[in-house]
Parts: structure tokens; C-alpha cells; sequence
């Protein structure tokens, strides 16, 4: 069962997109059934390989611009530092812990203190192929 946090629910607007580095056949069905728009990590179904790019870390920039090109990003949150690549590329940025969001970007600049050349250079390590 997907369970999505009240605060979000109060705020869900229509234009809203999960990206996820899970596989898409994971997040597809409660994407849906919230009428969201999905990019996820594709995966084959039977080997389990990757069918496309492993949406996580700069990948996950990647796969936004090819599907909305420039289109601003007004909002980003997400639980992970891995993310940092997405909080940058967002006007505002903010960061989930339980229920505890902290706009940890903005336009681009870091609010807060966190080590993010570390948090960077292991997204980027994951990302290679």
C-alpha cells in the first residue's frame, strides 16, 4: 500500500511529477492512481537490467531535461542528499525527514549546513557507467 504524507496531499497540484530512482514499475500504480506524471528508473521486467538510465543523482537531471527540456522547476523535495543535482536545478529545495521539511536550496544556493561536495561526488560515483 502507498502511503503519501497529509502535508503533501494539502499542497498535490495537478502539473505535480514524481521522479524516483526506484523502477518505474514500482512507483507507476500510486503515480496513477494521484493522476501524477512518473519518470522513473526502467527496468526489464524478467533480467532485471536496466532499459534505460538509472534515474538517481546527476542521471536524474538528465532524465527531467529530456522529457521537459528547459522547463523551470518551481519546487524539488525529496529524503535523500543524493538529490542535491535536483535541489540545484530547482528554485526551491527542501529536504524530508519523517515529517519535517527543511528548504535546504535555493535558486541554486545551498541554506544549510551540509557537507555537499561529499554528498555530490557519491551521487556521481553511483551514476557511472
Amino acid at each position: 500500500m502507498w502511503r503519501f504524507k497529509d502535508w503533501y496531499l494539502k499542497q498535490r497540484q495537478d502539473d505535480d511529477l514524481i521522479i524516483s530512482a526506484s523502477p518505474r514499475f514500482l512507483v507507476e500504480e500510486a503515480c496513477h492512481r494521484l493522476g501524477l506524471t512518473v519518470i522513473a528508473t526502467e527496468l526489464d521486467l524478467y533480467s532485471g537490467k536496466l532499459t534505460g538510465a538509472h534515474c538517481y543523482g546527476y542521471k536524474k537531471v538528465e532524465c527531467y531535461k529530456a522529457q521537459f527540456g528547459d522547463t523551470p522547476l518551481e519546487a524539488f523535495y525529496s529524503d535523500s542528499y543524493s538529490d542535491i543535482p535536483m535541489f540545484k536545478l530547482a528554485k526551491l529545495g527542501y529536504l524530508v525527514k519523517g515529517d519535517t521539511i527543511t528548504l535546504c536550496y535555493k535558486d541554486g544556493q545551498c541554506l544549510v549546513d551540509i557537507d555537499e561536495q561529499r554528498h555530490l561526488k557519491k551521487a556521481q560515483r553511483a551514476t557511472k557507467e
